[in-house]
């Protein structure tokens, strides 16, 4: 038994309880109450005087991409570059120590992060690397120079993938939607994988992180895990994400994932739009702008972005994932997107009720009052990352509608759901602050807060909560996505004893000071893991 005193335990729960003291035994929450009272009613317990330091819950990050974002810089630090010419400058020092047809490939970098808001055109990365392919991944779209578009295979880019042309009918090396067969030129090299999520866990448990919803897996990624759970390595719980596919579904649910409240198979996912950091987000109203920023030439059309699955394809992934009692949820990002898969989950709950299972809508970065009233309807939960808001908000007039830069990231609106929940839809690099999108739920929380960009200024700050609504999507409501309320996501007795003691009070300090805070303890199940 080990009895924290003289801390700050806010334990979340629906009375707003804080307490002086916790107990924790055999992993789980035993006790809690004040510090002299337990000390009298436990004497042979062993104390850890927390020095008046504010303990929260564990934080839960239900949408991350740990195992891509820890094999990203399993042997070197991965290059994210600022601006074109930074990239440009890079790649030219790169090749000089390639041989001729060595792939190389800047990961996640998206023209909305690049300080001129483009892409390198098929030109610039043609000058600085003649004779290498070179491919700029914006996931959703991908900038390649000519020397890629000579070496890929165009039979082999999947549904819904387009090919860009200028005026003159030449391509312009722009590629819409052609993941995942663009990124599997990607290498990240032979480093030890094991130790690189180990890595990746041990920085997530300094963030107070103590649980993650994997957005997307591979049954090798299971197997990784449960051999680190049984080498008692596995710092964070996992809940698993597989393609709305069948056979992948019956393979996943057969690997033995160990301790179900340590890592299980939750969720199917289908990819239904693309990114409005691409200019592909399938929007309700049409973009501006796309050919500046994007390289999209709409050749004077309405351009409302890009949808790979009708509402019935849907309805059957949904089906799918009730035949196996998982729950679903797919990648929309735009108002359009979001409301095409209100309309599957409709189809499906008028055959069957679906309101209880928890389905879900993944990023639904524009909804709007309407929309989450109708997924209140039918027991949607809204997984929400302000990581986008934070690192986006400023350029988004540059090519949306107003009526959809008007609900970008609406707080106010998002914490009507029944259950929304926050992310961060981390996909590669260590660093907290960094890495893309950052992790550091304390960022998260501070945008929520106040609605600060990373350029300083406010956007929508009228969308703003309370301190205790933000933290309230990272941990109590985090955990009712996976239906793991009574396991983790608040300080009751009873729970597992998932928490973090923080270096500095997330309900007190200053706002400026929120981005900086860190767990000086984290303990995962009752275990001290940082």
């Amino acid at each position: 038994m080990k009895l924290y005193v003289n801390g700050e335990f806010h334990a979340m729960d629906i009375a707003r309880n804080v307490y002086s003291a916790l107990l924790e035994d055999n992993g789980a929450i035993a006790a809690v109450g004040e510090s002299e009272e337990l000390l009298a009613k436990y004497p042979d317990a062993e104390v850890v005087d927390l020095g008046g330091k504010c303990v929260i819950p564990g934080i839960i990050d239900t949408h991350t991409h740990i195992f891509a974002a820890a094999y990203s810089e399993k042997t070197r630090e991965l290059f994210i570059p600022k601006s074109v010419k930074e990239l440009l400058e890079n790649l030219r020092e790169r090749v000089k120590n390639l041989a001729p047809g060595e792939w190389v490939v800047y990961k996640n970098t998206y023209p909305l992060r690049l300080s001129e808001l483009r892409y390198p055109t098929k030109e610039e990365l043609d000058e600085a690397a003649p004779e290498n392919p070179v491919s700029v991944d914006g996931y959703y779209s991908t900038q390649l120079n000519t020397c890629a578009l000579n070496t890929i295979d165009f039979d082999m880019l999947p549904k819904g993938s387009g090919i860009e042309y200028d005026r003159d009918g030449k391509m312009t090396g722009l590629i819409k939607c052609g993941n995942p067969y663009i990124t599997s030129f990607v290498d990240f090299g032979d480093g030890d994988e094991a130790e690189a999520v180990k890595k990746l866990m041990r920085e997530y448990n300094k963030c107070g992180i103590t649980m993650g919803v994997n957005a997307m897996g591979s049954v090798s990624d299971m197997k990784l895990m449960k051999k680190l759970f049984d080498e008692g390595a596995q710092n964070v719980r996992v809940r698993y994400t597989l393609p709305a596919v069948e056979a992948v579904a019956e393979e996943g649910l057969a690997v033995d994932t160990g301790d179900k409240d340590f890592a299980r198979v939750d969720f199917l996912k289908n990819f239904l739009d693309g990114g409005f950091l691409t200019g592909t987000a399938y929007m309700e109203h049409p973009y501006h702008g796309l050919y500046e920023i994007f390289g999209i030439d709409t050749k004077g059309a309405d351009d409302y972005g890009m949808v790979l699955f009708s509402k019935e394809e849907l309805a059957d992934s949904i089906r799918l994932a009730r035949k196996y009692g998982l729950k679903y949820g797919a990648h929309c990002v735009g108002s359009g997107a979001s409301q095409r898969l209100l309309d599957a989950y409709k189809i499906v709950n008028a055959e069957t009720p679906i309101k209880g299972e928890r389905h879900s809508l993944i990023h639904a970065d524009f909804m709007d009052a309407s929309s989450i009233a109708e997924a209140n309807e039918l027991g949607i939960s809204v997984l929400f990352q302000p990581a986008w808001h934070y690192v986006d908000a400023p350029y988004l007039d540059k090519f949306l509608h107003p009526d959809d830069m008007s609900r970008f990231m609406k707080y106010t609106t998002l914490i009507t759901a029944d259950l929304a929940a926050a992310g961060s839809d981390h996909m590669v690099k260590m660093d907290p602050n960094e890495s893309v999108n950052p992790y550091n739920p304390f960022l998260g929380m501070y945008n929520m807060v106040t609605c600060k960009a990373r350029d300083g200024k406010e956007y929508g700050r009228a969308a703003a909560v309370g301190r205790e609504h933000a933290l309230i999507a990272y941990t109590r409501d985090a955990a009712r996505v996976t239906f793991d309320e009574n396991l983790v996501g608040t300080l009751e007795v009873g729970k597992r004893a998932d928490f973090a003691v923080l270096d500095n009070n997330y309900f007190t300090c200053p706002e400026d000071e929120i981005p900086e805070i860190r767990a000086s303890m984290t303990v995962v199940d009752g275990r001290r893991v940082w």
